[in-house]
């Protein structure tokens, strides 16, 4: 768990199991600077921090640009002065908005993440081992008296 400083005047508050998606920009050219970071599961909102749960986060260089997500309806109005004023504050977006910005972190983060630990399998693998000894029990004839 992780835990996202959230100042006391910030309203709304993100809740237990909302989801959030994080921006990070700097100053100036707030607009062409933003960058998607990251999404996570809000495990608690209460005081000052959050604590969250990590989702999905893009490897350091390789952050989505909103200008990558052109269908955003959350981003189609910002200027640079607009998102200045947003800036360490929570805005809540549409779920299509949420999604769309999880699935290009998710291609962005499997496409960079590490490779994987067991190498692919040429056949699938065979059910459980308890799933087959639960089988076996219960074809199994009672003992003759």
């Amino acid at each position: 768990m992780a835990q996202l400083p959230l100042g006391p005047a910030i309203a709304p508050r993100p809740a237990s199991g909302d989801r959030i998606a994080v921006l990070r920009t700097h100053r100036l050219a707030y607009v062409s600077n933003a960058r998607f970071i990251g999404t996570a599961d809000v495990r608690d909102g209460h005081g000052g921090e959050l604590e969250i749960r990590h989702r999905f986060v893009a490897p350091g260089g390789h952050e989505v640009a909103p200008a990558a997500l052109p269908h955003l309806a959350v981003t189609r109005a910002w200027t640079d002065d607009r998102l200045g004023a947003l800036m360490s504050r929570v805005l809540p977006i549409g779920d299509a908005d949420y999604e769309s910005i999880e699935a290009a972190l998710r291609r962005v983060a499997l496409s960079f993440g590490p490779a994987p630990s067991r190498p692919a399998h040429r056949r699938p693998r065979t059910p459980g081992r308890r799933r087959l000894v639960a089988a076996r029990v219960l074809a199994r004839r009672p003992p003759a008296r």
